[in-house]
């Protein structure tokens, strides 16, 4: 933006100035304008300008960089001052002398401002910061019945209290989400955001259900549960057809799929996007799939203990090719439901 100003709109000149000073305060939102991160000033040439942006200028002795427009500038080819005036100013200003420009520019930084303040009420593209943390993400927390502060956790703390990752692709797929209960196709596209990687949702995977002590049918004179179609019971489990889904992710290399084992940041990520999805309602099973040139030879030695085998998980028996892919498969049980 120093040697080519001109190839920048003055949009995302403004969004790339106010990025690379952190903490400052978005233009047109403070009553400060020395915390803004930029310094704006209108254009006073009566040439014809190649774009919005005309200079720049970086700040000198911990002063404001300053961006020059052409757009909206109250002097120059297309502002609504006579020439004669702009002229004057760009005369006074060779000579050294910048009362006029400065008097000018007091209400070309206001006007530049404002415009851009509107501009990103509707864009969030264009909005300053961190995108989890903009007011666009506000709304978006709000269809996910997180809209206030208390309900989820946040990373402006002075401690993490919630996972890193988590949030983008909440935000992401905040549109499918906010359907309850979650589709297979809303989890399997959060899934997919937050992993980089296939997922597919399989449902209806039948699990044995062990039964309550009072749920059970006990004979004799002090029986219970002896009314035959209503409450009898044989045995002391039932089969539920509904009771679990299955997350099939992958093929995958072997070193996507290590961090993914329980114990790890990326496999936290997974049970918290379950925990949310999934509201503790139903078990879910996860099957990792490995093609078979990853499937590993297992050696009782390694040069880092992240090539070790893990029994179970990471360690097969082979004494010749595979011809079959590697599965892994992980009970995860029913997620603890929390609100993020």
């Amino acid at each position: 933006m120093r040697s080519e100003p001109h190839r920048f709109a003055l949009l995302q000149a403004v969004r790339l100035a106010e990025l690379n000073v952190p903490g400052s305060i978005p233009l047109g939102q403070g009553f400060e304008p020395k915390l803004e991160a930029l310094r704006l000033r209108g254009n006073l040439s009566q040439a014809f300008p190649a774009s919005d942006v005309t200079a720049w200028r970086d700040g000198v002795d911990g002063a404001q960089p300053e961006l020059v427009s052409a757009f909206l500038s109250l002097g120059g080819a297309f502002g609504p001052l006579p020439p004669p005036y702009s002229e004057l100013g760009m005369e006074r200003q060779r000579c050294g002398d910048m009362g006029i420009r400065d008097f000018l520019d007091v209400f070309n930084h206001r006007l530049l401002s404002l415009f851009v303040r509107a501009k990103r009420a509707h864009r969030p593209a264009l909005q300053a910061g961190r995108p989890e943390d903009t007011g666009f993400a506000t709304l978006l927390w709000a269809l996910l019945g997180l809209g206030t502060p208390g309900l989820r956790y946040t990373r402006s703390s002075k401690r993490m209290q919630r996972l890193p990752g988590l949030d983008h692709p909440l935000l992401a797929c905040a549109g499918l989400l906010n359907q309850r209960p979650v589709s297979a196709h809303a989890i399997e596209r959060t899934l997919s955001y937050a992993l980089a990687m296939p997922v597919k949702v399989v449902p209806f995977v039948g699990r044995w259900l062990k039964l309550d002590d009072d749920q059970i049918t006990v004979l004799g004179p002090l029986g219970r549960n002896l009314a035959l179609g209503r409450d009898a019971v044989v045995g002391r489990r039932v089969w539920d057809q509904s009771a679990a889904i299955r997350l099939e992710l992958g093929p995958m290399p072997l070193r996507q799929m290590v961090p993914l084992l329980p114990g790890s940041k990326r496999h936290a990520l997974l049970r918290e996007i379950l925990n949310f999805t999934l509201g503790g309602q139903v078990e879910a099973e996860i099957k990792m799939l490995l093609p078979k040139q990853q499937v590993p030879v297992s050696r009782l030695w390694a040069k880092t203990p992240a090539r070790l085998p893990r029994l179970g998980w990471t360690s097969w028996l082979t004494t010749r090719p595979r011809k079959t892919s590697g599965e892994v498969v992980l009970r995860l049980g029913q997620t603890d439901h929390q609100a993020g």
